[in-house]
């Protein structure tokens, strides 16, 4: 079958990796439109992205194309992550104007009411039968990008196009067959859908979140709590991971939309607004402990940030409390030097005005004379540092840790000050 994908995200290179590997001939148009940068982290960083692309290159099944030029396919599909939605209109007015009959699929970030809204700008197009339109909500996580689009969990095919319906199950059978669930619901559907699970997610962290800090006021170690929580089947264990707050696109772009729409509702939703507003407070959690054990006297001290992505396999910052952190520190007269392994090229360009941070490739150099060590993202290569180096580099051993990697015994025990979510030393914050 002949696909034409439009974007540059990390959606749409897999999909088109993985599509021509299926045996499908691929046109990947990867500058088709302005909002998108030119070049992505992610092709780096991605597990399995760079030796699965060596692979398309022998196959000769897939083509990356630097023009939108129009061409002919059985299937056009959109990657398109934008909180506007201009230039998605324009890109399915230019595919239309070719003539020919486009099966189209949407996979936005747009949120509930995209579908419709795409309809009914081209109804007229729909009714003659030149446009069949679908939408596949994307779930697809950076570090796990393959798995997710090949087996994923749940396969939401929205159309009530069955000429389309048929095409999508012929390109995606071997998604189908591995798929744990595959719903066929209208556009509107898999939209709310989408959305309801991410916001779901989002209400159980900043639930989580909260009880970390009751548990702090009683002396409880929120972990012990964790367990007897997640060992009820009913909850499971599953995005119960106290923390300075969540980030990355997708979660906090799906509560907005949702409480978008109920905003447009008499009712509301008050539930919606508290999960926003936790998370915000969340990610000012580390700057509270670390204001509060100085006693407000931060001024001219130097910090060292583990972590800049917003989660651990991927180069994003985007929404990471990375950002809050280093403003309250910077409105302070704080010395900032930051260490993650795949973001640093993002935090270059985003504080490229900074004088007060400093980029490290080393995490160790990172905390050289630091009088605090943040702990911003959970990666792998934090979890087991060598203690005592990191001891003797720093000025004052405090770990101030916004994802509970660490043991609070065994910093203790090496001589460390250690002040977690929920768990380590108390400090009133």
């Amino acid at each position: 079958m002949k696909v034409s994908i439009y974007g540059n995200t990390l959606e749409a290179y897999i999909a088109a990796i993985s599509l021509s590997l299926y045996g499908n001939s691929v046109i990947q148009h990867t500058k088709s439109f302005h909002s998108e940068i030119d070049e992505q982290p992610f092709l780096k960083n991605e597990p399995g992205l760079k030796s699965k692309l060596e692979r398309t290159a022998i196959s000769n099944n897939l083509e990356l194309s630097d023009t939108s030029k129009f061409s002919s396919a059985d299937i056009h599909w959109i990657f398109y992550k934008d909180k506007k939605s201009g230039e998605l209109f324009k890109l399915v007015s230019n595919l239309l104007s070719s003539g020919e009959t486009i099966s189209l699929v949407i996979s936005t970030t747009l949120g509930i009411g995209t579908f419709n809204s795409i309809s009914n700008q081209f109804k007229s197009y729909i009714q003659e039968g030149q446009l069949r339109l679908g939408t596949l909500p994307p779930f697809i996580r950076e570090g796990n990008a393959f798995s997710d689009f090949e087996s994923p969990e749940l396969l939401l095919i929205g159309t009530d196009d069955n000429y389309l319906i048929s095409m999508l199950s012929t390109l995606l059978s071997q998604v189908i067959e591995n798929a744990t669930k595959v719903m066929f619901v209208s556009g509107s559907e898999a939209e709310l859908i989408k959305t309801s699970i991410c916001t779901m997610l989002a209400t159980r962290l900043s639930l989580i979140n909260e009880l970390a800090s009751l548990a702090e006021e009683f002396n409880i170690d929120i972990n012990t709590v964790i367990e007897g929580i997640g060992a009820d089947s009913r909850v499971g264990n599953s995005y119960l991971q106290p923390g300075c707050g969540f980030g990355g696109l997708t979660l906090p772009q799906e509560v907005d939309n949702l409480l978008l729409q109920f905003s447009r509702t008499s009712s509301g939703s008050e539930m919606l607004k508290a999960v926003s507003e936790t998370n915000r407070n969340q990610k000012e959690v580390l700057f509270r402990k670390f204001w509060s054990y100085n006693k407000a006297n931060i001024s001219e001290l130097r910090v060292t940030i583990w972590g800049a992505s917003f989660k651990p396999n991927s180069s994003s910052i985007d929404n990471s409390p990375i950002h809050e952190l280093i403003e309250a520190l910077t409105a302070q007269g704080c010395e900032i030097n930051i260490y993650d392994p795949a973001s640093t090229t993002a935090l270059s360009i985003q504080y490229s005005e900074y004088l007060n941070i400093q980029l490290f490739d080393n995490k160790y150099e990172a905390a050289e004379d630091s009088d605090a060590l943040f702990i911003v993202t959970d990666w792998k290569e934090f979890f087991e540092p060598d203690f005592i180096l990191l001891r003797q580099r720093m000025n004052k051993p405090i770990i101030f840790d916004g994802r509970n990697i660490y043991d609070p015994g065994e910093l203790i025990e090496f001589g460390f000050q250690y002040f977690a979510v929920g768990r380590g030393q108390k400090r009133n914050d």
